[in-house]
């Protein structure tokens, strides 16, 4: 998350966060998915060579989230197929290798430190892909819309749902992602069918995990996708993995015709999500207030509302007291690299007279347990 990544783990939200801010607001939420029914698992099945290796490329930059592509690597490096072909390759289907911008050293979650196979440049073109919770740099997006043309299958772990949003990977289809990330994802990005309620959303080439442990459930469907349900349980039983979430019951099935396609680069950028509920002097006093659409101000990419016409002459008259502070982000957030736009508006918390919003409700909740460990320091 730079783009955005794990609810729990401050570095690991400052991955979290779109470079592309925050989208149009989308009216009502969508219902919790009822799963569609799918096609026969014939037209489900990947190609698999009779013999020889598939190769799966995992996508990293800076504070990509550990879970996320760790346990769809143990899933795919411990899947065996007897009988198939007659070298160790044959057997042991899966190639795996890490590709990034470059060969430095990347720091993901918890400080693990990876120094990646290949860069984009280099990277052979890959049967799998899988993309966890982290930033996008241009590179990668382009990468990743370059390389998912001739790819089985493209899969994205957690908010890594928001990067293949970015590449318009998306645009017309159903996704899912975090939990925390899930209004997110439909206010950002219009285009996309957000699916609730289900550990991965999958169509005939690309897929989505809700994120950390569904991603694992996820590689498991790629594997049964690709070698049938008894190779995919037999992994998942060496793995001493127990849940069923990996069954194709467990997730929906994407035609590809879930929702209406959004043109890219044309026409007017969507509006950012209004700033609801904040009335700066009822807010001031440590309450809030819903604000009313006929008194809005516009300031800094954001919409306010407010109660009355006299508070949003008062918050014109001092908008430094009440403007959306450290471009979106709390300042441990930011000091760490979150980009403007990072915070969201439905998570705020008002300090010393000014309104903070945050990525997660754990950066909200850290904020407010020790505001003096995120505020820059004066001096």
């Amino acid at each position: 998350m730079t783009a955005w990544r794990k609810p729990h783990s401050l570095v690991s939200i400052t991955a979290l966060i779109l470079s592309g801010g925050l989208g149009s607001v989308v009216a009502g939420d969508p219902a919790m998915t009822t799963p569609a029914a799918k096609p026969a698992a014939a037209e489900q099945q990947l190609p698999a060579p009779k013999t020889g290796r598939i190769s799966v490329a995992f996508v990293l930059s800076a504070g990509a989230t550990v879970i996320d592509f760790t346990g769809p690597w143990e899933v795919f490096q411990d899947v065996m197929v007897p009988g198939r072909g007659t070298s160790a390759n044959d057997v042991h289907p899966f190639q795996l290798f890490t590709v990034a911008e470059t060969r430095d050293p990347i720091r993901v979650t918890g400080g693990l430190q990876i120094v990646p196979d290949r860069t984009f440049d280099e990277a052979p073109d890959p049967d799998v892909i899988v993309v966890p919770a982290q930033g996008a740099s241009p590179a990668m997006l382009k990468w990743l819309q370059s390389a998912s043309k001739n790819a089985d299958m493209t899969m994205a772990v957690c908010t890594g749902a928001f990067v293949l949003a970015q590449t318009g990977l998306l645009d017309g289809r159903a996704a899912t992602t975090h939990h925390e990330f899930l209004d997110r994802l439909a206010r950002s990005f219009p285009g996309v069918d957000v699916r609730r309620g289900v550990r991965y959303v999958e169509g005939r080439n690309i897929a989505t995990a809700g994120g950390l442990t569904s991603g694992i459930d996820l590689a498991l469907r790629v594997v049964e996708r690709y070698f049938g349900h008894e190779t995919a349980e037999r992994t998942a039983a060496y793995m001493e993995h127990s849940s069923t979430g990996w069954h194709r019951e467990a997730g929906h099935w994407d035609s590809g015709e879930s929702a209406p396609p959004v043109a890219r680069g044309g026409g007017a950028a969507p509006s950012r999500a209004v700033l609801r509920g904040l009335d700066p002097v009822l807010l001031s006093e440590g309450r809030e207030v819903e604000g009313l659409d006929s008194f809005t101000a516009e300031r800094g990419g954001y919409r306010y509302r407010f109660s009355s016409s006299q508070n949003r002459e008062r918050f014109v008259a001092s908008l430094e007291r009440y403007e959306i502070q450290l471009a979106g982000a709390c300042a441990y957030m930011s000091g760490r690299g979150a980009p403007p736009g990072s915070g969201d508006p439905d998570r705020f918390h008002v300090h010393d007279q000014r309104i903070y919003i945050f990525a997660s409700d754990t950066c909200r909740d850290g904020f407010k347990t020790d505001p003096g460990r995120y505020l820059p320091d004066p001096g």
